[in-house]
């Protein structure tokens, strides 16, 4: 907890697109809290955070409030209801759970964290800019992490990626610390996985560019030429020509076959290398 915040009291606004204006506010603290302005010693609208803070004069107000009123009172904004949620500012931080289905129930989620430390409160993320006001399936959890937690975690059967700050990132395959641009060599793979991966790869995948499908478009060219010329070899030694006169059977230019082959590997050697095939 921040040395300089004591009985702080917080009431989260970012489950809303934006912050409410002053005037919603007093009266969402005045007629659904009702709350004491004489054990307030201060109150503060932290507009980086998108929250209020409130100092009560003693920690059991601050506890008392957000255990009678966390989460069960709303803002109307556009026509749609927003819970609240109020917590005490007590070295608590925020989780976010992505990844998992929006009909999950939170309960699951929450009860599948509880083996990382304890849960404040948990709550839905919406979207503040592109789609306001809608639900974009991130889960914020509240919590005293009292071990640390891998970046993904499996929830119901489900992979969820797990962010919070000053988190230690994980490997997805082995759990261990994130070894990026090295191949994982542990054996604790997810069932939709059944090769190592470049971890580095996986944040940054590497789009095709035109000269590499150049490439790919030359090597099928030069794999369909070959086998016509090869269907056309076959074909002519299929007849006999040694009996007639001034046609002696032609012989297969080797060197040029040779030549094709090299041409083959080499870009199948190249391709491979840019994990196009």
């Amino acid at each position: 907890m921040n040395k300089f915040r004591q009985n702080s009291l917080v009431f989260d606004f970012n489950v809303m697109p934006v912050i409410p204006e002053l005037g919603t506010i007093q009266r969402f603290l005045q007629q659904q809290i009702k709350l004491d302005l004489s054990s307030v010693r201060n109150l503060q609208v932290n507009v980086s955070r998108n929250q209020v803070i409130i100092e009560t004069t003693t920690p059991e107000q601050a506890t008392c409030i957000a255990k009678n009123h966390n989460s069960k009172h709303f803002i109307v904004h556009e026509k749609k209801r927003f819970l609240i949620p109020i917590y005490v500012e007590d070295g608590s931080i925020e989780v976010k759970v992505h990844d998992l289905p929006p009909r999950m129930p939170n309960h699951m989620i929450e009860n599948h964290l509880q083996q990382y430390g304890e849960i404040i409160s948990i709550h839905d993320e919406v979207w503040r800019d592109f789609f306001p006001g809608v639900p974009n399936g991130v889960r914020v959890v509240r919590m005293k992490i009292q071990k640390p937690i891998p970046s993904f975690v499996k929830i119901e059967g489900l992979s969820a990626y797990i962010v919070h700050k000053n988190q230690i990132k994980t490997c997805r395959y082995c759990t261990q610390k994130l070894h990026a641009g090295q191949k994982c060599k542990g054996t604790n793979y997810n069932d939709d996985n059944s090769t190592t991966l470049n971890e580095d790869q996986e944040e940054h995948p590497e789009k095709t560019t035109e000269p590499e499908k150049k490439i790919i478009d030359n090597a099928c060219d030069l794999f369909f030429s070959d086998r016509h010329e090869n269907n056309e070899q076959n074909l002519n030694t299929s007849i006999d020509h040694s009996n007639e006169k001034g046609n002696p059977q032609q012989t297969t230019n080797v060197p040029r076959k040779i030549d094709i082959l090299s041409k083959k590997k080499a870009i199948v050697r190249l391709a491979k290398k840019k994990r196009i095939l």
